[in-house]
C-alpha cells in the first residue's frame, strides 16, 4: 500500500508526503520441489526490506530577494523508516536477530539563485540532528553533513 499526497500554493508553498507498507511474505512453503519439508522461513517476513517508511517535505519560495530577479528557497525533509529485519526472523536467536532500527532523519536546505535561474548557490544540511542512521546492510551512514553547490548556466535561454 502507498499514499502521496501533495499540495501546492502558487509558486510560494509547497507540501508533500508519502508512506509505504509493504506486506511481504516468503510464500516457498517446501525447502525443495517435490519435498515434504516445510520451509522454517514459510510465511516469515522478508528480511532486509524495510515494511514501513514515509517522507514529508515542506518548500517554501521567496521572490525579489536582494535583487528583482532573484529567488530563495527553503526547503525541509523528513523521512522515517520502521524497523525491520536484516535476516530471517524465524531463525537464531532472539538476541541475536540484527534488527536495522527505526530512523527518523530531518534535512534543511536554501537556494539563492540569481538571474533568473543562470547563477545558484545551494546550502544544504543532512541529518541536522546527527541521529544514528543505517543502510539496509546495517551499516551506519556518515552523521550531520553540510553542502554547498555552485551552479552556472553556460546559455539559459
Amino acid at each position: 500500500m502507498d499514499a502521496d499526497v501533495k499540495y501546492a500554493y502558487l509558486d510560494i508553498f509547497t507540501a508533500a508526503a508519502n508512506a509505504t507498507y509493504q506486506h511481504l511474505i516468503n510464500t516457498t512453503r517446501f525447502e525443495t520441489p517435490g519435498s515434504n519439508v516445510e520451509s522454517a522461513i514459510y510465511k516469515d517476513q522478508i528480511p532486509n526490506i524495510p515494511y514501513l517508511f514515509g517522507n514529508f517535505d515542506l518548500g517554501i519560495k521567496f521572490k525579489k530577494v536582494g535583487f528583482s530577479h532573484a529567488r530563495l528557497g527553503v526547503n525541509y525533509h523528513l523521512n522515517y523508516v520502521h524497523a525491520y529485519y536484516l535476516k530471517w526472523p524465524s531463525l537464531g536467536y532472539s538476541w541475536d536477530k540484527n534488527e536495522i532500527p527505526q530512523q527518523l532523519s530531518h534535512d534543511v536546505s536554501a537556494t539563492y539563485t540569481l538571474k533568473n535561474g543562470k547563477y545558484n548557490l545551494s546550502l544544504e544540511c543532512r541529518n541536522l540532528t546527527d541521529e544514528r542512521l543505517y543502510d539496509n546492510f546495517l551499516m551506519q551512514k556518515p552523521g550531520r553533513a553540510f553542502y554547498v553547490k555552485l551552479r552556472y548556466f553556460l546559455s539559459k535561454y
